[in-house]
């Protein structure tokens, strides 16, 4: 049997709206995941012919903008970094088994810069830029800048 408030029964079919609210509401979180701004996810409203007003929509991104800091707060950075570099660690032996020389030399980038977040969260400090290598990547091989041959 239903339930009502003091203020009345509710209107008819006021779960369909809560129902379409919360899924709108989970749309506008995949669309800022996503990298869209709050103009774009109001164009994505209009053009997919939702009904809300931009009141609505704007309240959908302050709640959707405060759910991602919630989810920031509660990261294990410790966790999350031994997991990249897990990931990371098995994508590059992956490269080298299938002779992706180039692949697995992006990987060890990608490596190092974890590798350089966990020692900037350990000493709490900000993680040191790395210098940029200029390798010269020739049919799979690296091979070291070549210097002119001297004519004798």
């Amino acid at each position: 049997m239903p339930r009502f408030d003091d203020d009345g029964p509710p209107p008819p079919f006021a779960w369909i709206e809560k129902i379409a609210g919360e899924k709108r509401q989970a749309v506008v979180l995949r669309l800022i995941c996503r990298g869209l701004d709050r103009v774009s996810i109001h164009a994505y409203a209009h053009a997919n012919g939702w009904k809300e007003e931009r009141g609505d929509l704007d309240h959908y991104i302050e709640v959707a903008n405060e759910e991602l800091s919630k989810a920031a707060g509660e990261i294990d950075t410790e966790i999350e970094l031994g997991k990249a570099h897990k990931r990371l660690d098995f994508l590059y032996m992956k490269a080298v088994e299938g002779k992706g020389f180039k692949v697995a030399l992006d990987i060890q980038k990608e490596i190092n810069k974890i590798l350089t977040l966990k020692v900037a969260a350990r000493t709490k400090t900000a993680p040191v830029p790395q210098p940029k290598t200029r390798l010269k990547i020739v049919g799979g091989q690296k091979s070291a800048p070549t210097r002119a041959k001297r004519s004798v």
